[in-house]
């Protein structure tokens, strides 16, 4: 089931949605002493981040990891580990463990407990692009491996990408937008006969979902 919460701002999303993901992963800590989190890179998440990375949540235990990478060494500006290390594990979170998006990815436990994605006016994911030179392995149920890595016109740089089962093997999904033109580009792909990746993304989701939108990105 697809919920939508609509916020007046920027601070108030990125709150409601750092108490929502550390509900969970105090949730998943509790039944299995563990828990796994999949963030995605991008401008969007930065205030989610900061608050997330205060939040009382018994961090030693959890595992994080990313949705998507640029194909750029970890401290280049563009890297979204770098940009996870900055915002995220800082603070009580410095202590969670933290694996690249790559083949070690493969060893971790699953399903993930959340999973919080963004979203491109292109309607990609993740790293889904339209018109990537992979994304059909990527969109397929029967690709072997968790991630692919994908060149597409919409990205700069060669990147990584979770594969589409990867993406909604998770317990929690969220999708985190700013802005009229990503509300009405998600409407519209979750409506469409021949959806963008974020709506094959939304359609294939068994687990709960949840958009969390704010007119602002409140980029800080």
């Amino acid at each position: 089931m697809l919920l939508w919460r609509d916020f007046a701002d920027a601070t108030a999303s990125a709150d409601w949605l750092a108490d929502s993901v550390a509900k969970r992963l105090a949730l998943a800590i509790k039944t299995r002493n563990r828990a796994g989190l999949v963030v995605s890179g991008g401008r969007t998440p930065a205030l989610f981040f900061d608050r997330l990375s205060q939040r009382a949540v018994e961090w030693k235990l959890v595992t994080v990891t990313l949705a998507d990478e640029r194909c750029v060494p970890a401290d280049h500006a563009d890297s979204n580990q770098r940009f996870v290390r900055e915002r995220l594990l800082v603070g009580p979170a410095a202590v969670a463990r933290f694996v690249p998006l790559g083949d070690e990815i493969a060893g971790l436990p699953r399903p993930w407990d959340v999973t919080v994605l963004g979203m491109g006016e292109d309607g990609h994911t993740a790293s889904l692009f339209p018109g990537g030179d992979t994304l059909p392995q990527a969109l397929s149920p029967a690709t072997a491996g968790p991630v692919v890595a994908l060149k597409a016109p919409g990205a700069k740089q060669k990147r990584l990408t979770m594969t589409l089962p990867e993406l909604i093997n998770t317990h929690a999904l969220f999708v985190q937008i700013s802005g009229d033109t990503k509300k009405r580009v998600l409407e519209e792909a979750r409506r469409a006969d021949a959806p963008p990746p974020i709506g094959m993304v939304l359609r294939a989701a068994p687990a709960d979902v949840t958009v969390v939108w704010s007119p602002d990105g409140g980029h800080a």
